[in-house]
């Protein structure tokens, strides 16, 4: 720009994109620069002047300039002839610390820098893609100096002056979380130029598309990915960005939001008195950008897990023995067999029926209560459950049949019954219970969600946990597992005797003292 300034648009003339492409052109390994040379900083007429901090954020800054110092080492590869590196960011923040906003810069940059440059943007919700992620990009395109060489639609930007047929070879697309539309990624495969993905709030984004994104990443072409998110949750691939798989990745990054230039330190203290100091979960998430020991809107956390799995057993011989049966029949589910003494459900047998009939689950369940001499069998007298109680009865095993979406007993805390047997397991698992290690029990309980109804009207208001069906509209198997050992909290039998014999007068009756 030596002498000639930045072009002024009120018309664009050929020799003023001349100019503007030769202006640009020096930027490619220098974004910062480029954002400056970009947008009307200052300006009043654009109300970026209503700031104190109307220009990137430093934290901002460093994003820009890793890319930028990657970008200038991978072309020193190519004149080498060496392969080009992938480059992997992943920043978990705070809220409100930008995110956004630099999401649109980093698409602006390399669309203005790199001919026949292919990205995906994503997000963890349509919602949030369509109303805030995309937005802010028209936002920055319309304030953007070279906004009459790109064109914004609902779902794609791409390079104006292309014809439409050629258009998808230069272009970024706004590309929701579902496997159905993971086309979008995978044809990125084809790019011979600079391919880009951008997730963002990654906690959400489905595992498949992380598994996409690590084919581009192999396939040969000038890869850059970007995860940014508010840690949500302490498992999933989001996570695994810092700990699984941290030495995939260039650039880690924690954001605290008190440490960024703008944001409301008075807000922040607000909520981190509200929820109790720094190490509250909801802090953890909403201030500090770090990792819960829970998953937020999880029911149980990974520490109370963690504690069950590592706790010294004490062995009660007066424990009554409970078998929960969590069937299914010919479906994606298994049926799964858990067996629990007060303390002790890590000493025994865990049976997995993958496509079992009903004759198949109560064979298992007669099997494993022989071998334990047990106290009890619990199942659902929903679906297959129904006819394999049936035949339990018939074969003459003492068995509770329960239904999940029956009226809990305390209905002012729990929406259904099923609610409340996990809370009961919640708080044995805190207190005294041992289970294996165990992966499939482990996301089981860890990835199950919950809400709160409010209302004060009775039966249907408290704790509602997550059905099984929202569990896979969020791509997570039904948790079976962890059903399956929730049943044993269904019912109470009376402890054993000091002999540890059962109580064969009266197995089935309700004991003063819960069996937990």
């Amino acid at each position: 720009m030596a002498g000639r300034g930045k072009p002024q648009l009120h018309s664009v003339s050929e020799e003023i994109d001349l100019q503007l492409a030769g202006d640009i052109g020096k930027f490619t390994y220098d974004f910062n620069g480029l954002v400056d040379y970009l947008f009307p900083w200052g300006s009043k007429e654009h109300k970026l002047d209503r700031y104190p901090y109307n220009a990137p954020k430093k934290w901002q800054r460093r994003k820009l300039q890793e890319v930028s110092d990657h970008r200038k080492m991978n072309r020193v590869r190519a004149d080498l002839g060496l392969d080009l590196i992938p480059f992997r960011v992943a920043v978990s923040s705070g809220h409100g610390v930008g995110k956004s906003a630099l999401v649109s810069w980093i698409i602006e940059c390399f669309m203005a820098t790199t001919a026949d440059c292919r990205g995906v943007v994503s997000a963890n919700t349509a919602s949030q893609l369509e109303t805030k992620t995309w937005p802010e990009l028209a936002k920055w395109h319309n304030l953007s100096i070279v906004n009459h060489w790109f064109n914004w639609t609902a779902s794609t930007y791409s390079y104006a002056p292309y014809p439409e047929d050629r258009r998808k070879n230069y272009m970024f697309n706004a590309s929701t979380v579902s496997e159905e539309r993971s086309e979008a990624f995978a044809g990125l495969h084809n790019v011979g130029s600079v391919a880009v993905v951008i997730f963002d709030e990654a906690s959400g984004i489905e595992p498949i598309l992380y598994e996409i994104v690590d084919g581009v990443a192999a396939a040969g072409t000038e890869f850059y990915f970007f995860a940014f998110g508010n840690p949500t949750r302490p498992d999933g691939p989001f996570f695994d960005c810092f700990y699984k798989h941290g030495d995939m990745f260039q650039v880690l990054t924690f954001l605290d939001n008190r440490d960024v230039e703008g944001t409301n330190l008075l807000a922040q203290q607000q909520i981190v008195d509200k929820y109790g100091g720094e190490d509250a979960d909801e802090v953890k998430i909403r201030v500090r950008g770090v990792f819960p020991s829970k998953s937020y809107d999880g029911f149980i956390s990974a520490t109370d897990v963690d504690s069950a799995i590592h706790r010294e057993l004490t062995y009660d011989p007066q424990s009554p023995i409970i078998v929960g049966v969590d069937a299914a029949r010919y479906g994606d589910d298994d049926t799964k067999i858990r067996v629990r003494a007060g303390r002790d459900a890590r000493s025994f047998e865990k049976v997995t029926i993958p496509y079992s009939s009903t004759i198949d689950v109560a064979r298992e369940a007669k099997q494993i209560f022989d071998k334990y001499d047990a106290d009890m069998i619990v199942c659902e007298g929903v679906g297959p459950g129904a006819g394999a109680i049936d035949q339990l009865i018939e074969w003459g095993y003492p068995v509770t049949e329960v239904h999940p979406n029956a009226a809990a007993d305390d209905p002012k805390r729990y929406g259904n019954v099923r609610s409340e047997w996990w809370h009961k397991m919640k708080v044995w698992l805190q207190n005294r219970g041992c289970i294996e290690d165990d992966a499939d029990l482990y996301g089981d309980l860890t990835n199950v969600q919950y809400s709160v109804d409010t209302s004060t009207k009775g039966r249907g208001s408290g704790v509602y946990l997550e059905s099984k069906a929202k569990m896979k509209d969020r791509g997570l198997p039904s948790p079976d597992d962890g059903d399956s050992l929730a049943l044993t909290f269904a019912v109470s039998p009376r402890r054993r005797q000091a002999d540890g014999n059962r109580n064969r007068r009266s197995r089935t009756a309700i004991s003063e003292e819960p069996a937990v």
